[in-house]
């Protein structure tokens, strides 16, 4: 089964939306300097900005802790399925980015660490190239 990313995502038979896609929202709000208090759509609060004594987030460090915990969710979700037993699952992402602005990640690598009694490596090998491999790449736009 494949889901496409769409804008409006509508269901197969063009009524509705499809129960396939989830949108995800977020609304931030200036708060002085480079803080920004956010809400997402599920009514989590994240508050973004350089005080890392009052635990705001760095948005680029965000990004990146994003990438590897939905990658380990994807991976650890096929293993599964793949009744693979493991017994320890760790991933480790480091990025580098540009010091200069446009301050974009040059380099992103993911290591992932996978221990258990019944792993095999071209199991695991399949479970972290699948997610990359079956998706479309996102399409962003800015309004």
């Amino acid at each position: 089964m494949t889901t496409r990313s769409r804008p409006f995502p509508r269901a197969p038979d063009g009524s509705g939306y499809d129960s396939l896609v989830k949108i995800r929202t977020v609304s931030l709000r200036h708060e002085g300097g480079q803080r920004f208090a956010g809400k997402t759509g599920t009514d989590r609060s994240i508050v973004f900005g350089e005080a890392v004594a009052t635990n705001e987030y760095s948005p680029v460090e965000s990004i990146v802790a994003s990438l590897a915990a939905c990658t380990a969710m994807d991976v650890i979700t096929i293993l599964e399925k793949k009744r693979q037993v493991i017994d320890r699952y760790e991933v480790e992402a480091r990025a580098e980015q540009r010091s200069e602005y446009p301050q974009v990640l040059t380099l992103v690598e993911v290591t992932h660490i996978v221990e258990g009694t019944v792993v095999l490596e071209q199991a695991v090998r399949r479970a972290i190239d699948a997610p990359v491999s079956n998706r479309r790449r996102p399409r962003a736009r800015s309004s």
